[in-house]
């Protein structure tokens, strides 16, 4: 079977690509450079696996070492990585996860939507699974991206460049989200700058060892918010777990480094029996681990009633338990889809290549026309929170779309 091997044009790693290759976009897998497969910088190859033919047509038997090895080869784990460094179901993952943003953030704004599309301080709804979905699709890219720095940089470099990266984007979210240090500060993306600081020395452990340090992260945030004043702070002064919602951000953050690492193994049996079991298992215990919690807490029961712990507000461990059991399965379907079946959802894979970028985007957008939206309950909020949502989506989505066509991956 013929193939190409591309080498990247900026640090010269070679990769085997399918012959359908040639003239189409990717990226490397080790800088991350896009760039197109050209004859200049491919070369054709024959697999070993298929057998070769001699002059005159004959096949030729391969001798007992070659074909061990061609046997080695078609029993490997299938790798879920795409031609020129593209992992489908991450960038599927990643764009739903700013479609579900922009969908609830446009719908949830009119009270006459349903309950579902909106946050509640009593309640859990489908509005509270987005942003614990968007850390756990980050972990998977965070450990990704180290594991190519540090075998093109090696281990420290690649650290200060990951914690200078976070640092920025924590002043970047700091700018963005307003002055008010108690409540505005502590949204997706400060989280996702002080939970990719605090795991970043665990990033390149072992898979035992994240998953242990992401159960210590959320145990430790329930420790000080039953043990301590800071469950009553946070009621009254802040929400999204305040500071301290960077350590439930954490759990989320290294479970999705788990399920990149069941990812790179290519085992899809395994793959799948894990990730369901890490699903529906922390969907069972979020219930547990609620009936387990002091009963009445106040002042949360008396003003938000028996279900306040799985309200995303103040990030207890039921609500980030189910949330992220709920993540596990999202990405077991994509992987299902998108890495299996070979399918592809159409605008999700666009909206998941610059995700930074399309949410500074959306939020902008959102922010703007804050002016224009009434909490009433009218006919008419149909249409324009259709409308509103329609209109985010496409110009968040045209943006997304002129980056990839140009070949743009913007990050920190």
């Amino acid at each position: 079977m013929t193939k190409l091997n591309v080498v990247c044009p900026t640090c010269s790693h070679e990769m085997p690509v399918p012959l359908g290759a040639m003239g189409k976009r990717g990226r490397c897998t080790v800088c991350g450079t896009v760039f197109e497969v050209t004859q200049e910088n491919s070369t054709r190859f024959e697999d070993a696996a298929a057998p070769a033919r001699t002059p005159t047509g004959e096949t030729t038997v391969p001798s007992r070492n070659k074909l061990a090895a061609q046997t080695a080869a078609a029993t490997a784990p299938k790798r879920v990585a795409s031609a020129v460094g593209r992992i489908a179901s991450m960038d599927h993952l990643r764009g739903y996860a700013i479609f579900g943003m922009i969908l609830v953030d446009a719908l949830g704004n009119f009270d006459i939507f349903p309950g579902f599309l909106h946050h509640h301080r009593d309640a859990y709804s489908y509005a509270d699974t987005i942003a614990p979905l968007f850390v756990f699709v980050v972990g998977m890219g965070f450990r990704l991206s180290m594991a190519r720095r540090v075998e093109k940089e090696g281990i420290w470099p690649a650290r200060w460049g990951a914690f200078k990266r976070y640092l920025t984007l924590f002043i970047v979210a700091v700018v963005f989200y307003g002055p008010d240090y108690k409540k505005d500060w502590w949204d997706a993306l400060t989280d996702i700058a002080l939970a990719g600081m605090i795991t970043l020395p665990l990033i390149n452990l072992g898979t035992v060892v994240r998953a242990v340090a992401a159960w210590f992260y959320l145990g430790l945030y329930m420790f000080i918010f039953l043990a301590t004043p800071y469950g009553t702070w946070l009621f009254h002064e802040s929400m999204n777990g305040g500071p301290l919602g960077m350590l439930c951000s954490g759990f989320a953050l290294l479970m999705g480094t788990v399920a990149y690492d069941l990812l790179d193994s290519g085992e899809q049996q395994k793959i799948v029996r894990w990730s369901l079991a890490a699903g529906l298992g922390m969907v069972a215990l979020s219930y547990v681990v609620w009936k387990l919690l002091p009963d009445p807490l106040e002042p949360y029961t008396t003003a938000h009633g028996a279900y306040w712990a799985f309200a995303a507000r103040w990030k207890a461990a039921p609500v980030e338990l189910l949330s992220v059991g709920l993540a596990w399965i999202a990405f077991l379907a994509f992987y299902m889809v998108c890495d299996v079946y070979e399918k592809e959802v159409p605008m999700l894979p666009i909206l998941g290549e610059n995700p930074l970028v399309i949410y500074l985007i959306q939020y902008s957008l959102f922010e703007m026309n804050s002016g224009y939206i009434e909490e009433t309950k009218t006919s008419a909020d149909y249409l324009y929170g259709i409308l509103l949502f329609a209109g985010v989506l496409g110009f968040c989505y045209a943006a997304a779309l002129r980056l990839h066509k140009q070949g743009y991956i913007i990050k920190l």
